[in-house]
């Protein structure tokens, strides 16, 4: 399958011109399903609301530098206070944000795989 048809729903939302485009192809591609909803999430999101990541970062209190590290995969991880703060940038609840996550593929298996590491510690 071509790289981009995959996350067509991601690609959609950025203009083709867009330079991340190969970054954030890469990224999705390295990511855990928790971050890959996480980064789609926030892309569609601030997409739909015709805001730019700088006016997000504004919006929410969460450094711009932040949010990109983490987009193009210079941070693996953002912290549940920064993912609060960016949701309620974006108008939504932490609950709205997460919703469709159980429906990212691949996720169910990562779930799985955490309880087991944990379960051998």
């Amino acid at each position: 399958m071509n790289q981009e048809r995959k996350y067509e729903d991601t690609f959609k939302v950025l203009p083709k011109w867009t330079a991340g485009r190969k970054l954030l192809l890469k990224k999705l591609e390295a990511a855990t399903p928790l971050n890959r909803f996480i980064i789609k999430k926030i892309y569609s999101e601030y997409s739909k609301k015709g805001i730019w990541p700088a006016e997000l970062a504004r919006r929410s209190g969460v450094r711009y530098g932040t949010l990109s590290k983490f987009e193009v995969g210079r941070t693996e991880t953002l912290s549940m206070k920064n993912i609060a703060k960016v949701a309620n940038g974006l108008g939504m609840t932490v609950s709205e944000f997460f919703e469709g996550l159980e429906d990212e593929p691949g996720y169910s298996e990562y779930i799985d795989r955490e309880k087991n590491l944990k379960q051998k510690c």
